[in-house]
């Protein structure tokens, strides 16, 4: 995990990479916009050039942060699994 902090050390936000996969990417909504994500996946990326997330497609503005940074959207396969009830 890599923790960004301010100068006080307050946590800004944080990164979780397992291997080149990126699991989480958090930053504090009060410092949303600083330059803060930007650094942290410029870190990682220094050290996994071949880095993946997933993004919920809903969510406009990581989207849009994702593509900035260099990111492609891969096609993507749904598997849906039917309901069943058991009596």
């Amino acid at each position: 995990m890599t923790v960004a902090v301010d100068a006080q050390d307050r946590s800004l936000g944080f990164m979780l990479i397992d291997g080149t996969h990126m699991e989480a990417l958090f930053i504090d909504p009060d410092v949303r916009g600083t330059g803060i994500g930007r650094q942290l996946l410029q870190h990682a990326l220094a050290q996994h050039p071949q880095l993946s997330t997933d993004v919920n497609e809903q969510n406009a503005q990581a989207v849009g942060f994702y593509l900035r940074m260099g990111f492609v959207e891969p096609d993507v396969h749904r598997w849906i699994r039917k309901a069943v009830r058991i009596r």
